[in-house]
């Protein structure tokens, strides 16, 4: 870090602190920690507002039982039931590692293949079962 950074950083909690009220430095800092973890509790309250209602019941088992055209038919047809929230939500009741920066593309992909996997290893167990 560089000295004109750090005067930054310094100048910009300078300001914070003018715009509180004038009162102790403790008293302060627990007023803006307050006010941080408030930020931090709505995000995360709204997240759970908005997300996990919004996937349809049972749709594990409504997309295990489709080929993989017809679940990519219908995830690019409900493209607004299944955003890219959504489809994390999703691939992680199925067990699916992903990541936040993957596309809405690559989760269905991911989907896809996960639910291809599990096809093809009931057609095996059930071949192995006949014998």
């Amino acid at each position: 870090m560089n000295s004109h950074d750090l005067a930054e950083m310094l100048e910009a909690v300078a300001k914070i602190l003018r715009s509180m009220p004038n009162s102790s430095i403790s008293s302060t800092l627990d007023s803006v920690l307050s006010s941080i973890e408030g930020g931090k509790k709505q995000s995360s309250k709204l997240e759970m507002s908005t997300g996990v209602d919004e996937l349809p019941e049972g749709i594990e088992e409504k997309l295990k039982a489709m080929s993989l055209t017809e679940i990519d038919q219908f995830f690019s047809e409900n493209e607004q039931i299944f955003t890219t929230n959504n489809l994390t939500r999703l691939a992680a009741r199925l067990g699916i590692t992903t990541s936040k920066r993957q596309s809405r593309n690559a989760l269905v992909n991911l989907i896809l293949r996960h639910i291809e996997a599990g096809q093809m290893d009931s057609m095996i167990r059930a071949a192995r079962d006949v014998k």
